[in-house]
């Protein structure tokens, strides 16, 4: 279990060091993807962010790991529609279904990493 913890702490942080190059770096530079980090690279983020952290207090104090593809997928489809269609209701924002694609992506990326790093934990 500490190689779960290490790894899901690693990844939460990274994510958090890759935020900050986002809001202070990425989104000022004139590049091709400029649309991308001012319109959904914090959101593919966010989902890896709020993943690794769940994975993180649900190892820590239950003791199990993060298994089910298909819960995860759902629990990720379900915070990306409350967050982009319930959320403007009462903060500014504006809905955007690519926003929800963007949330599904990062969550493809955090499977895909935990599986990768299953086999050798």
């Amino acid at each position: 279990m500490n190689n779960l913890v290490k790894r899901d702490l690693l990844i939460f942080i990274f994510c958090f060091i890759l935020y900050g190059l986002n809001e202070y770096i990425f989104k000022g530079l004139d590049v091709q993807l400029h649309w991308f980090f001012v319109g959904h690279y914090n959101d593919v983020l966010a989902s890896i962010i709020l993943l690794s952290y769940s994975s993180l207090l649900i190892v820590i104090f239950a003791k199990r790991e993060i298994k089910n593809f298909l819960l995860c997928s759902f629990l990720i489809l379900l915070v990306g529609l409350f967050w982009e269609y319930v959320t403007p209701y009462y903060k500014k924002s504006t809905p955007d279904p690519f926003d929800i694609v963007a949330y599904y992506i990062g969550f493809l990326i955090y499977w895909f990493f935990v599986k990768l790093t299953r086999r050798k934990v």
